[in-house]
């Protein structure tokens, strides 16, 4: 899916501008057309991203995705049924963010950066 109207979801990042993360995300946000993303059940994101969670904790240290433990716990105590997730690469870093269905709270960023 995607959307061309994503001021909300572009103020949730705005919101917190001391977090380099989220200001680099409003930045990449501001500078395209439309955001693409899936909408999934929390449960079903909840399992993927565990599993890949144990996945990542096995793979060399500069490998590694970084995210993983504030994702899965707000995933645990998000009320929602569904999540909104979104991944693109910006500022020589790979995003995934997470955002609830009602756009109205960012549930967690994985990132790592981009090997050149």
């Amino acid at each position: 899916m995607e959307t061309s109207n994503f001021q909300r979801i572009l103020n949730l990042f705005k919101k917190q501008s001391d977090n380099y993360l989220y200001v680099t995300i409003y930045n990449y946000l501001k500078s395209v057309d439309k955001l693409e993303y899936i909408l999934i059940d929390k449960s079903k994101a909840n399992s993927i991203y565990t599993v890949r969670n144990e996945i990542n904790n096995t793979v060399n240290e500069n490998l590694k995705i970084q995210g993983y433990d504030e994702l899965l716990n707000n995933l645990n105590i998000f009320n929602s049924k569904k999540v909104i997730i979104s991944n693109f690469d910006y500022d020589e870093k790979d995003f995934t963010i997470f955002i609830n269905d009602t756009e109205t709270q960012i549930l967690g960023i994985l990132w790592r950066d981009i090997n050149n």
